[in-house]
């Protein structure tokens, strides 16, 4: 292990916040405290003149490399893990460089039926799912069910494949916003049914459409990037307010302070939102599809992500156990030991 490092590929960082961002800025922060021992050491790498959002760290370094087009990723990046005798790990779905990765896969979403890729996609993301399996020595996913879904479709040993779960502690930090209400007034506080996402096919928003027109006297709220496939037509109805992209500040207010948060997907890798929304003390109702149960066991509230005749009032009168059981199972500061135990196997 002397004079090796493990070097992660920080690009993805300057992208929007999303759950993958929020996934690996948590655990780094986290696996900065552990690494104050020096049995391991981690590098964040990205290219020269990209913007990226990040706190500061004691232990893990920070470091950019030059940026020449069409040769970063296929001269500058190899050549410089080479000769640091470095592990690259990329823990946003990308794809490896060299032979010994570490690759973090979220889920298959892209190669499922409720993807809804084009086909020419699909072959696409199994053709980059081949290389990662041919050559990342671990890949670490974020739910058994997703761990299953890699063994199966990659055709990988389950030795090989590491769980990393995410955790919510990052809400204790958010303080919420309540002036998102001044700005939608017909959400009354305490009032209405919550939902975060987006329009992808798999995040089942159909679901949430169907229900409302159901529900004529119920109130849903919708926050998220919903016009980026521009199909937000699909999610009209006269008692669904959209509200757009919101912050962290006021999502942490709209899940306080809803009757109910809904979580209608066909397939998830974790589905960290109902997670969430179990931290700021609301309850939950999900789809009984893919990871959910595994992850939420008797916490929440379900639905099966094809039955439209749900009654909201019945979700709300379905007995849950205490949230604890769930908080208490997952933490960031969990998932970083595992992040550095499956480095320390590594090097």
């Amino acid at each position: 292990m002397k004079n090796r490092k493990i070097v992660i590929d920080g690009s993805i960082l300057s992208n929007v916040h999303s759950g993958i961002h929020r996934f690996m800025i948590e655990n780094l922060v986290e696996l900065d405290k552990i690494l104050e021992d020096g049995d391991v050491k981690v590098e964040i790498i990205y290219p020269r003149g990209l913007k990226i959002d990040i706190p500061k760290f004691e232990n893990i370094k920070i470091k950019s490399l030059s940026y020449i087009p069409k040769c970063y990723r296929y001269i500058v990046l190899p050549l410089y893990l080479k000769f640091s005798r470095a592990v690259y790990c990329r823990m946003d779905n990308g794809s490896p460089v060299g032979k010994k990765n570490i690759s973090c896969l979220h889920d298959l979403i892209p190669i499922t039926k409720e993807g809804g890729y084009e086909e020419s996609e699909v072959e696409r993301y199994k053709n980059r799912y081949k290389l990662i399996a041919k050559n990342s020595q671990t890949i670490v996913t974020v739910s058994e069910n997703s761990k299953n879904d890699i063994c199966k479709y990659m055709k990988i040993p389950r030795e090989r494949v590491k769980v990393v779960f995410n955790g919510w502690e990052h809400m204790q930090r958010i303080c919420e916003d309540d002036k998102i209400f001044e700005k939608f007034p017909k959400l009354k506080n305490g009032d209405y049914v919550y939902a975060l996402g987006n329009i992808l096919p798999h995040k089942n928003f159909n679901w949430i459409k169907k229900v409302a027109e159901k529900n004529p006297n119920i109130c849903f709220a919708i926050a998220g990037r919903m016009f980026q496939t521009g199909k937000e037509e699909e999610i009209v109805a006269k008692n669904i307010i959209y509200l757009g992209r919101v912050t962290d500040e006021e999502n942490k207010a709209l899940m306080k302070n809803c009757k109910l948060f809904v979580h209608p997907a066909k397939h998830e890798g974790f589905g960290i939102p109902p997670l969430e929304a179990l931290a700021c003390g609301a309850k939950i109702a999900i789809s009984s599809a893919s990871c959910l149960p595994e992850i939420y066991g008797d916490c929440a509230a379900y639905f099966e992500p094809d039955d439209y005749d749900i009654s909201i009032e019945q979700l709300l009168k379905q007995e849950v156990a205490d949230k604890n059981k769930v908080l208490d199972k997952y933490s960031w500061k969990k998932s970083a030991q595992r992040w550095y135990d499956i480095f320390k196997d590594a090097l």
